[in-house]
């Protein structure tokens, strides 16, 4: 009997308490509390890696073409400077911890253009290869600030600038198709030579890049933007360096520019 109303007891007890405790669960909100604790934060904006980069110029060679190619050619209708001068290397960039969605970079780029010519001279009955090659190079430091508007689709917008030093040079030289071993001296032939116009300058570059980063640790850049350069003196080389004075100022690296890159590194946004 003792051990029956204990029983009845206990199932009571826990009757009422199992009743108490379904009331407490009912006046919980489980959909605000999960949110608050559990919502998700944005991700900041973190980049470090480097790769290949080709740059596209598009120069004016006016000024090079009637100042020097017109000069050095025999042929003006066929011989002269035209389309993109195309230019190749890499760049690094890094972020800034310090200040969100800021970053630096360095990029190194150069590139050439020639023009080349066969002609036979009626002085001395011999062939020659006559050529002028056009060599842009310059080292940059970079400044960026990364807008993401897609986090999901890891897409930035990025506008910058860069700030360098660069060398032009433009050589022109002529030389014998062929010749004996035994001829080549200093003074062999008058019609040899080996000039060169060079100079080097600063240059400011904004730019506007647009990013997309498929997987944590590629990159891919398209960039277009303005390269405004500021030369120093221009030195003359043949049989010793020269001054040059009253070299037309479009002459230069100055140009609208178009950027492609692929990055490797950890990009998370």
């Amino acid at each position: 009997m003792k051990l029956l109303s204990m029983t009845l007891l206990i199932l009571l007890f826990s009757v009422v308490y199992l009743t108490a405790q379904d009331d407490q669960l009912d006046q919980l909100n489980f959909e605000e509390q999960n949110y608050e604790q559990f919502k998700e934060e944005s991700t900041p904006y973190f980049v470090i890696g480097g790769g290949p980069i080709m740059n596209m110029m598009f120069l004016n060679y006016n000024d090079i073409n009637t100042q020097l190619v017109d000069k050095y050619f025999n042929n003006k209708d066929k011989f002269f400077m035209d389309g993109s001068f195309y230019q190749f290397g890499a760049q690094g960039i890094i972020s800034i911890g310090l200040i969100p969605n800021v970053r630096i970079g360095i990029i190194g780029l150069g590139g050439q253009k020639s023009l080349n010519q066969t002609l036979d001279t009626a002085i001395n009955s011999k062939t020659y290869n006559r050529n002028m090659e056009i060599t842009l190079g310059y080292t940059g430091i970079n400044l960026d600030y990364a807008w993401v508007p897609f986090n999901s689709i890891k897409f930035a917008i990025v506008p910058g600038v860069t700030l360098g030093w660069g060398t032009i040079d433009i050589k022109a030289y002529q030389t014998l198709k062929e010749l004996d071993f035994n001829d080549i001296r200093p003074e062999s032939d008058l019609a040899n030579y080996n000039m060169k116009l060079a100079t080097s300058y600063w240059h400011i570059a904004p730019m506007l890049n647009f990013e997309y980063s498929p997987t944590l640790l590629s990159l891919f850049r398209v960039s277009v933007g303005y390269t405004m350069s500021f030369p120093g003196t221009w030195n003359f080389n043949s049989n010793g360096d020269s001054k040059v004075n009253n070299v037309p100022t479009g002459i230069n690296s100055n140009g609208l520019t178009l950027q492609f890159g692929i990055i490797l590194g950890i990009f998370n946004y």
